[in-house]
């Protein structure tokens, strides 16, 4: 199993809207994943998005991602970390985002082979949240119960991970959305792949 978690803003060059993003591969596959690169022109729907917060695994907030680049490089960080053979451990801080703040727990053991994600999102405002979660081409969901808040991720009829999801918010997925673009990975320059992406929404200061 291998995780990437992205915190860290330190120049314009090349940089994403992938603020607190997660990557996940397990048994041999890509499971939460990106979209991708799409190259360099930026005039391009295609391009645009897998630049934007909504081709990474973060946080968007009234509709709306964060930009590519805004100058504001000490406002994403490590906050914490701890490294050990079993239970590993890093907390990430996004204060891009006007009058909000995202910090994310990310925790995994290596006996179990659980990993917990936890996130606290702070405003002295009401907003509309979405927690977008990027599955990888192949990867299908067997079940999402909003009750419960279990799903199954499937590659080839094999169960590769299980998701529980835990607090009062929505559910729901898309599959190769055109507008605004979501659910897509991108394969090769101007070509997507219909992908899901699971969105877990809430309102709340």
């Amino acid at each position: 199993t291998y995780i990437h978690f992205t915190a860290a803003y330190h120049t314009n060059y090349h940089k994403h809207s992938d603020d607190l993003s997660v990557w996940i591969y397990a048994k041999g596959h890509d499971i939460v994943t990106e979209a991708g690169p799409n190259g360099y022109q930026y005039e391009l729907p295609l391009t645009q998005y897998a630049f934007s917060s909504y081709a990474h695994n973060t946080l968007i907030v009234n509709d709306k991602g964060l930009p590519r680049v805004d100058g504001k490089y000490d406002q994403t960080y490590i906050e914490k970390y701890n490294l050990d053979e079993s239970v590993s451990s890093v907390t990430g801080v996004n204060n891009r985002y006007d009058n909000v703040t995202h910090r994310r727990n990310l925790q995994y053991d290596r006996k179990t082979n659980v990993i917990t994600v936890t996130d606290h999102i702070y405003s002295d405002t009401k907003n509309n949240y979405k927690l977008l979660w990027n599955l990888a081409e192949g990867v299908e969901i067997e079940e999402i119960d909003n009750n419960k808040h279990h799903l199954r991720f499937l590659i080839n009829e094999e169960e590769v991970m299980t998701l529980e999801i835990k607090g009062d918010v929505k559910i729901s997925k898309v599959f190769g959305q055109e507008n605004p673009l979501l659910g897509w990975n991108i394969k090769e320059s101007n070509n997507k792949i219909p992908t899901y992406t699971i969105i877990l929404e809430t309102d709340a200061p």
